[in-house]
């Protein structure tokens, strides 16, 4: 449907997330496409994505708690919490997990211009998780970063290995 990608608070929203810079924004635009195709369907790239769009595993990981987005609950400066506790996720795979963050993400996002203005910031607990997985799950968490119309103002992780903190340190530079 044309109509819901020339809506213009979806367009402005990229925008935002890039701080009025188009040709970063246009990229993130194309970036959203390709992983909203690759995690749900090419029906999806024409509509938001519904509770109907998810499995019944999906579902409960919606209401296990381990990734939940607080949009009431803001830091100082007025920003969105979103926590990931990684160890208590419920998702059999990964990107059964990707696709419930990019669900409740935009569903908050859609719904707050203020979100889109001052962006969010992340915590992920990460202690008790084992090495390949915090691997295999940052790499699924940039996809949401890159592609989501969202700012990240901060990122916080929680982790109890040095091995952890020596990857999680390389990945952010």
């Amino acid at each position: 449907s044309p109509k819901y990608v020339k809506d213009q608070q979806f367009r402005i929203s990229f925008l935002r997330a890039e701080d009025f810079h188009a040709d970063r924004a246009a990229k993130r635009m194309m970036e959203y496409f390709h992983a909203k195709r690759s995690l749900f369907s090419v029906d999806s790239l024409v509509r938001d994505i519904t509770l109907k769009d998810f499995n019944e595993d999906e579902l409960y990981h919606m209401e296990d708690g381990s990734i939940q987005a607080y949009p009431s609950l803001k830091d100082q400066m007025g920003r969105m919490i979103y926590w990931a506790y990684a160890k208590y996720c419920s998702a059999k795979t990964m990107e059964g997990s990707t696709r419930v963050s990019w669900y409740l993400l935009e569903s908050n996002l859609r719904s707050s211009q203020e979100f889109q203005r001052k962006g969010m910031v992340v915590m992920i607990y990460l202690v008790g998780v084992e090495f390949d997985d915090v691997h295999t799950m940052l790499n699924k968490s940039s996809i949401l970063s890159k592609a989501l119309p969202i700012r990240h103002a901060a990122v916080h992780m929680c982790y109890s290995t040095e091995s952890i903190k020596e990857y999680v340190t390389k990945q952010m530079m």
